[in-house]
């Protein structure tokens, strides 16, 4: 009699053989157990399995080419053979170019044009590889004008190891690691096409977690990470991904900025009140820095800044234009990147939180230098004051990402703090070059040579710098194993005109020698130009601090340099003297000398690229 199996009551290994009810089966081993959709008939089917479509090719070194100078000379050479599996080929061009993008960009389409070797350019230079080949080296030859640098080291090779992937729409992307490098390969028509080989540091004990994100397709972001290594990002359909850096890799890329500056005042609707600038550059959907450093503070009044004199000159009121625009310059702007963002972050009351406003984004000048003006009416968006202190300045670790409302979130994070072990410190010494600290409990120490150790708690107080306060050259100051202080004078007009019953302010055109170009107001403080000039209280006490900036603009932490005291008027040395019948004569006018701490600082490590600012 024939028997019907309908197979729906699924697997049951409970029972024996001479059982198994007709609903049901002993055991089975991939397949699929299809229903007709009104679960009357039910097939068997196999699933697909797992093919082999390929093997990663075996690597090998890779090389870069650099150029010793800023400026390539034109018929600059490059001259070098290449040996793959054994078999030499001579490369010899010589290129007309001025620039160090366009002297790699021909560099690399020479390459590409006579070789089949991979590669890819960048300002960093030209990286050379190959995949697939039991050798591969790269030997300068005479006459070569440049420099050939062998990334790895190493003539082993070496097959990948898968560590993660990510998907893009219909595109796979993977990416691998061996013991030295890094890869990541696109996945085309079942072949792996080599992205990207250099020294990420990945690795097969820390799997990567990976999402694709795309933009267009000029644009196909990835963003990865792997918990051991900081939260990396790229731009998968750069087809010059190969020479990108490694640190090019963080979302916060190697940059040095700049402080702008206001070299000049216009026709304007800005109100009345005081107003810095600030610029952030950032790549096309990609990394974006930290905020530089603010201009020096400009006051804006609706009193003319270059009249006859300036007797009629006051200050303005809340809510009230200015009546003037600022012209803001910026140089030496990094040109790696894509574009600018120009800030303004202006106030108008003493203890209120300041407006933070774009007043202008564009691409960044090939020349690294841009001048803007700001009206008052410029305003494409805005900053809180937390996202301008906040915004750029963080690289971290994080176990997790993942992506809502197309914003990337980042989970389980562990910071990645910048920081520098190195001793600032700065003591006063008495007239006979004694040095002498106390601690907290009153307990006094001579140090010798500036050794002391890091917790002691090294005070001289107001009173104590009475009589200590000179710094190792015997002038009012301090000294430290890497810092000397000293004080200085920038002399004020304030009343240019004798003795009257109304004095007046006359028009100054005077070059300054910071931060701006010409004052072309007052030469006293109705001048916006001298509002930089403010000094320290004579006879007070001021903590000076020391922050180190890497190459990214991330901030360290405060180094403390020392509590000083600033000179009272009795205080004199061949550095800061005031005399009284050529300064403040009623006949010559009346001056004022700004006081300021002038800050010489040494042995600072040079590995570390830094810049050095104190607050």
């Amino acid at each position: 009699m024939k028997q019907v199996n309908t197979f729906k009551g699924g697997m049951n290994m409970d029972i024996g053989n001479s059982y198994v009810p007709n609903d049901t089966y002993l055991y089975a081993e991939n397949f699929i157990l299809n229903s007709d959709g009104n679960n009357q008939d039910y097939e068997i089917n196999n699933p697909r399995g797992n093919t082999h479509l390929f093997d990663f090719p075996i690597l090998s070194d890779a090389y870069m080419i650099t150029i010793p100078s800023v400026n390539p000379r034109e018929g600059d050479v490059v001259h070098f053979k290449v040996t793959v599996d054994g078999k030499t080929q001579t490369i010899y061009s010589t290129f007309g170019v001025s620039s160090v993008n366009d002297f790699y960009k021909a560099v690399y389409e020479y390459i590409k044009a006579h070789t089949s070797l991979i590669c890819g350019y960048s300002t960093n230079g030209v990286y050379i590889t190959t995949v697939g080949h039991s050798s591969f080296s790269i030997k300068a030859q005479p006459g070569n004008g440049c420099v050939i640098t062998s990334v790895f080291g190493t003539s082993r090779l070496f097959r990948p190891q898968v560590v993660g992937y990510c998907d893009v729409r219909d595109e796979l992307y993977i990416f691998t690691a061996s013991s030295i490098s890094s890869q990541i390969w696109h996945i085309i028509d079942n072949s792996p096409v080599l992205l990207y080989h250099n020294k990420l540091n990945l690795s097969t004990d820390y799997p990567v977690k990976a999402i694709g994100y795309y933009n267009n397709d000029n644009n196909i972001r990835a963003y990865f990470t792997d918990g051991s290594n900081n939260l990396h990002q790229c731009d998968l359909s750069d087809p010059n991904l190969l020479s990108w850096d490694p640190k090019e890799f963080d979302i916060i890329n190697p940059v040095r900025l700049t402080r702008p500056t206001v070299d000049g005042f216009g026709s304007g609707n800005i109100k009345c009140g005081v107003v810095q600038y600030a610029y952030q550059l950032f790549k096309l959907n990609g990394p974006q820095t930290k905020f530089s450093d603010l201009s020096y503070m400009v006051p804006l009044s609706d009193s003319a800044i270059a009249d006859t004199n300036s007797r009629n000159f006051t200050g303005g009121d809340i809510d009230v234009s200015s009546g003037k625009s600022c012209n803001v310059t910026i140089t030496g702007i990094d040109t790696a990147f894509d574009f600018i963002r120009v800030v303004s972050v202006f106030s108008d009351t003493l203890h209120g939180i300041p407006v933070i406003k774009i007043v202008s984004e564009r691409s960044v000048p090939p020349t690294g230098e841009l001048s803007i003006t700001d009206t008052g009416n410029e305003n494409l968006g805005t900053y809180t004051l937390e996202e301008f202190n906040t915004i750029g300045g963080t690289l971290f670790k994080c176990q997790d990402i993942c992506i809502k409302n197309n914003i990337l979130v980042a989970g389980n994070i562990e910071e990645d703090f910048f920081d520098v072990d190195f001793d600032f410190r700065a003591y006063r010494a008495d007239v006979n070059g004694t040095i002498k600290v106390w601690d907290s409990t009153g307990r006094s120490t001579t140090v010798s040579n500036y050794t002391l150790p890091e917790t002691h708690d090294a005070i001289q107080s107001k009173l104590n710098q009475a009589t200590y306060k000179y710094n190792e050259d015997g002038n009012l100051g301090a000294s430290g194993t890497n810092v000397k202080i000293e004080f200085r004078i920038k002399q004020i007009t304030l009343d240019d005109m004798y003795a009257s019953a109304e004095y007046t302010y006359s028009n100054k055109t005077t070059a300054l020698s910071t931060g701006f170009t010409t004052n072309t107001s007052y030469g006293n403080y109705a001048s916006p130009y001298n509002s930089q000039f403010v000094g320290y209280q004579r006879d007070e006490v001021y903590s000076f601090g020391v922050v180190l900036v890497d190459e990214r603009g991330r901030n360290s932490f405060v180094k403390w340099v020392c509590d000083l005291r600033f000179p009272g008027m009795w205080d004199e040395d061949n550095k800061t003297t005031y005399e009284s019948s050529a300064n403040f004569s009623i006949v010559s006018g009346k001056y004022a000398n700004i006081l300021y701490p002038y800050f010489t600082f040494k042995n600072v490590p040079i590995n570390l690229n830094t810049g050095l600012d104190y607050e």
